[in-house]
């Protein structure tokens, strides 16, 4: 089969390039064709060595932006989305492709369909969305419901359960998310350990979550060994300084389970996050 993976979500690095490899991989060791579909102006972070596709209608980004003009650009993020739906839906007619995926979704991919012809795509068409949150389900399975009778739009969740929080749809597929390994290091044995960036983050957006508000993380702190640690709390000590202080309060109740949960190994806190996850769906 030829296989078109539409990709609109340019970053520099992060869970979505390995996504895209794994997705590459594993369907050219099926013997499919595969083939990108990306806005103009897209950059790669990683050569997956197949042919690339340009769609009129640039990538449109929200970094650095807030206020007025974050909201200005949702507008047209929204917009040149409707003109990649149609442009992808033009290609499946002209037969390009025998099916299309859209590798990293949310339930608003969903709800523009709504507005774009796509909607009737003479070929399937999966979004696949990266797990769903409690807050986001109810909007999800709405949009879901609205597309049951397109029978090419494949919304597909990755997730350890069966369900989503108790509710499943006929047209809608859960499937396990697949296994990240770090081939990509090059570590020989007497060197320092890599910097477990994902342990880091993860312990950050607790933080994030108990204290409702935005701060950035600083990519350069190294947190392998005890000299590491010390630069990581010390990164957390300066931040909750600067923040608000109700923020303050909450993160000062967080960092003892924090400091509690980070003498644990990352195999564990990944074995229990997909525990969390199985219980919750």
């Amino acid at each position: 089969m030829r296989i078109g993976i539409f990709e609109n979500i340019m970053t520099p690095g992060g869970h979505e390039v390995d996504f895209d490899r794994i997705l590459v991989e594993e369907l050219q060791a099926l013997g499919h064709e595969v083939c990108f579909y990306v806005p103009e102006g897209f950059r790669f972070a990683m050569d997956y060595h197949v042919p690339v596709r340009e769609l009129r209608g640039g990538v449109v980004s929200y970094t650095g932006v807030t206020g007025f003009r974050k909201l200005v650009r949702t507008v047209r993020r929204e917009l040149h989305r409707l003109r990649w739906y149609r442009q992808i839906y033009e290609a499946a007619k002209r037969e390009e492709v025998d099916a299309f995926i859209v590798p990293t979704s949310t339930y608003r991919y969903l709800r523009a369909l709504k507005r774009s012809v796509l909607r009737k795509s003479p070929v399937p068409v999966l979004f696949i969305l990266h797990g769903i949150n409690p807050k986001e389900a109810p909007k999800f399975l709405r949009e879901a419901d609205s597309l049951a009778d397109c029978l090419n739009i494949r919304p597909t969740v990755l997730s350890f359960g069966d369900s989503i929080f108790g509710e499943k749809r006929a047209n809608v597929r859960l499937i396990y998310p697949p296994t990240f390994v770090p081939r990509d290091i090059a570590w020989q044995p007497g060197m320092p350990p890599p910097t477990d960036e994902f342990f880091c983050r993860w312990i950050l957006m607790r933080l994030k979550w108990a204290g409702r508000s935005r701060w950035y993380w600083d990519s350069s702190v190294n947190i392998g060994g005890k000299s590491g640690w010390k630069t990581f709390w010390r990164h957390i000590s300066v931040v909750i300084i600067r923040a608000q202080s109700n923020f303050s309060y909450r993160v000062r109740r967080c960092i003892p389970k924090t400091r509690q949960i980070s003498s644990a190994s990352l195999q564990s806190i990944v074995a229990r996050a997909a525990l969390r996850s199985c219980i919750g769906d």
